[in-house]
């Protein structure tokens, strides 16, 4: 059985209220919390109705908007433990709705905050610490879905695999992805014009969060397929992330289907670019990775080809086509750079620094550093002393 330092635990993780029911639904609470401020025992018939909820499962999890509560099953005895309530939604105010709802009178009553997953996986702690029962997010889920609604959702789904409901081709998806693998664009434009029998599937009853949600479903498996295609996962990624945030954002349904188009055509495009840039690329990505290894060290050219394994000046034409500056001046910038975090952030003086760094002389890292601060060592370390 649960001991009160485990509860008192979970209060700090989840930030909400627990308290013990017995059989008598008598309440016991945990740690310092006001009855005043508890709508267990401000609304009397709420309570009675949570501790007869069905189906009486050993966990039980029930909302309001995004207020979450949990009720769990007491070993050996005819009781439950209560948790909650706690928003789940940064920035959403449901506390003065809760108040009114729950009859509570405090002016300053305040919701806390937990992440839902955090007080899922705190309440599956729980159980497993109060019946050694042990329950995975997935069972979580689909025990809390309500009757009604689990009826609804079995009665469409037979309706659908019994053909009620005619998809778009899976053919016609496959094609449209792998023209965003290939970066073929003018491909993807074909596919975008097809024609094709069958239906968008049904993804919310109202129009426009219809369309959002298809959307958000086409943006995030066109990224994967751009991933497929040899964009970098970091890019592909924060690509769906800006292309779903301005989804969110647009209030009509045509201007959200045209820009779904387009952002289509954009992970198509960073495909193209990646294999169009990827032979020479790798040699310029492979001499950064080179410089950032060695810059305590005296960087030659030379030596980044040599481990590299081509030509000096090809790599060295390779380096400015591509980035705008010769590889030379690029390890100028980058030791220059690695100087500024030591002279903000360490205690070494400006001959030691230039000694690190491997500059032939001090004088010749205060030169290179003024050619690229603007400023010499000395005076860029006084002037950022100076402003705080």
């Amino acid at each position: 059985m649960v001991d009160e330092f485990f509860l008192k635990s979970l209060i700090q993780i989840t930030h909400g209220k627990i308290r013990l029911i017995d059989k008598e639904r008598d309440i016991r609470r945990i740690g310092q919390t006001k009855e005043e401020e508890d709508p267990f025992f401000t609304d009397e018939i709420s309570f009675n109705d949570v501790l007869e909820r069905r189906p009486e499962a050993s966990i039980d999890i029930f909302w309001e908007d995004d207020v979450y509560y949990a009720r769990v099953r007491r070993k050996g005895i005819q009781g439950w433990i209560l948790a909650g309530p706690v928003q789940t939604v940064v920035g959403a105010a449901p506390a003065l709705k809760i108040a009114q709802k729950h009859k509570i009178q405090a002016a300053s009553y305040r919701l806390p905050y937990c992440e839902l997953k955090t007080f899922l996986e705190a309440m599956k702690l729980l159980l497993y610490e109060e019946t050694s029962e042990k329950v995975c997010l997935s069972e979580l889920y689909t025990k809390q879905q309500p009757e009604p609604e689990q009826q609804k959702f079995f009665e469409k789904k037979r309706w659908m695999e019994k053909g009620g409901h005619l998809h778009n081709p899976y053919q016609h998806e496959q094609k449209k992805l792998g023209s965003i693998r290939a970066g073929n664009l003018k491909l993807l434009e074909e596919c975008q014009n097809e024609v094709w029998p069958g239906e968008i599937g049904q993804l919310a009853d109202n129009p426009l969060r219809q369309e959002k949600n298809l959307s958000i479903v086409v943006i995030s498996i066109a990224c994967r397929a751009a991933i497929d295609g040899g964009v970098a996962p970091q890019k592909a990624f924060s690509m769906s992330d800006v292309f779903i945030s301005n989804i969110e954002r647009m209030t009509q349904v045509l201007p959200i289907q045209a820009a779904v188009v387009e952002y289509e055509r954009e992970f198509a495009r960073a495909v193209e670019q990646v294999k169009h840039d990827s032979e020479h690329n790798r040699y310029v990505e492979r001499a950064k990775e080179y410089v950032a290894e060695h810059i305590d060290e005296s960087i030659r050219v030379v030596q980044i080809g040599e481990a590299l394994g081509i030509n000096e000046n090809y790599l060295t034409g390779l380096f400015h086509k591509y980035e705008g500056i010769t590889l030379q001046h690029y390890i100028r910038k980058e030791k220059v750079r690695q100087a500024k975090e030591l002279l903000l952030y360490s205690s070494y003086s400006c001959s030691e620094i230039a000694a690190l760094l491997c500059f032939s002389t001090q004088s010749h890292f205060s030169s290179a550093f003024k050619r690229e601060v603007g400023m010499t060592p000395a005076k860029y370390r006084e002037s950022k002393i100076q402003r705080g």
